[in-house]
């Protein structure tokens, strides 16, 4: 079996270059490895970051520069030349409807894996561009499969779609060790792009109250379903903050550090 993935962001990961990345994009490279290591063929194509039709493989994945100009277009002629049985999307995009229509001319079957709770509520899923919510949904509505991450947004999904709809939880890479609470130093983390979905804003609310705790907050600002500016406000919120080590965009190697030291794990979003 042969999946695609179409996605920078992917590269990025597999290339080490993940300050820019968010989980999303770590989630579709976490899985196209865990898909070669079962035996498929996989292929990421990629529109900025590669020459169009140059190619490189890294553990196993390979990745493919799309052709330049209309995005339709580019997607079309990379479906038809790599031919696979599914191409897997992540993530809530305004021409999600276009491209499953693109994919069935080609005979290619597809999967939506949603990243955000709001990505199953279809009139708010789209943050730019937010009255072509029919394309998107029309997406939904025509494609093969509906992955989600938990119960809560199999039940916001509307009924229509859940016969098609699986429960998939995200997978994370194996901790090398485990340590003990009592031997962990006394800090909140918190790790996450600094995205409005995130709610990076309640962290600093948070943070006020309880000012004589430490926190250590990884991510940087990002324009991806936030709106100009939003997360570089937050990061000088964060910076003001007397009780916030702010560490910025780190590697998931750090991050994992930062959470396997931390006392507790904060989740906002």
């Amino acid at each position: 079996m042969k999946v695609v993935f179409l996605n920078d962001g992917i590269f990025e990961y597999a290339r080490g270059l993940s300050a820019s990345g968010g989980g999303a994009e770590r989630q579709q490279w976490l899985l196209a490895r865990a898909l070669v290591a079962a035996g498929w063929k996989v292929t990421v194509g990629v529109r900025e970051l590669l020459d169009s039709g140059a190619s490189l493989t890294i553990d196993g994945v390979n990745f493919v520069g799309l052709r330049k100009g209309q995005i339709l277009l580019s997607w079309y002629h990379f479906l038809k030349s790599e031919r696979p049985d599914w191409w897997y999307w992540r993530c809530a995009y305004h021409l999600w409807g276009p491209a499953v229509e693109i994919a069935k001319l080609v005979g290619v079957r597809t999967i939506f894996a949603a990243a955000f709770d709001t990505d199953v509520q279809v009139r708010r899923a789209l943050v730019f561009r937010s009255r072509w919510w029919p394309l998107y949904a029309w997406g939904l509505m025509r494609a093969d499969r509906i992955f989600l991450q938990h119960g809560g947004q199999f039940s916001a999904l509307p009924a229509k779609w859940r016969v098609k709809a699986h429960i998939v939880p995200s997978i994370a890479g194996l901790s090398a060790t485990v340590k003990p609470h009592s031997m962990r130093r006394k800090y909140v983390a918190w790790v996450g792009m600094l995205r409005e979905p995130k709610r990076p804003d309640l962290l600093i609310e948070i943070a006020q109250q309880a000012s004589d705790i430490q926190f250590i907050v990884c991510g940087g600002p990002t324009t991806h379903r936030s709106q100009i500016g939003y997360g570089d406000n937050m990061v000088r919120r964060l910076r003001s903050l007397p009780n916030v080590e702010f560490l910025g965009p780190i590697s998931p190697e750090k991050a994992q550090e930062v959470i396997q030291e931390a006392a507790m794990l904060l989740s906002t979003s």
